[in-house]
């Protein structure tokens, strides 16, 4: 699985019909010892979303410097993934899985 260095957003679709911007950065951890390891994809909320930011100086000159944490996603060699905290239901975590994978697929395909 490969990822981007830069963070994405992804605009989750909530049960109540609201939306939830969530901020994703990658880190990949090695396995001491192999070649292996694992993808790690930190969650944050995001409460102003890319675009805002990109389009608003003055949003992006208040944007919240320690962002809430919203849990973690893990993925394995087979990209089985697993997400480590409460922030999210099982219906947003599908969603954020999804579109790291969709990313990770397309970033294998320009490479």
């Amino acid at each position: 699985m490969t990822s981007t260095d830069r963070p994405a957003s992804k605009w989750l679709k909530r049960k109540n019909g609201s939306t939830l911007v969530i901020k994703i950065e990658h880190v990949f951890k090695s396995v001491a010892g192999t070649e292996r390891g694992q993808n790690e994809y930190l969650l944050y909320k995001d409460d102003f979303g890319m675009f805002d930011i990109l389009f608003d100086k003055e949003l992006a000159e208040n944007a919240n410097p320690n962002p809430e944490f919203m849990g973690r996603i893990l993925f394995d060699n087979q990209n089985n993934w697993i997400y480590d905290g409460e922030a999210l239901t099982v219906f947003e975590e599908e969603q954020i899985a999804d579109f790291i994978l969709a990313l990770s697929q397309r970033e294998s395909e320009t490479h």
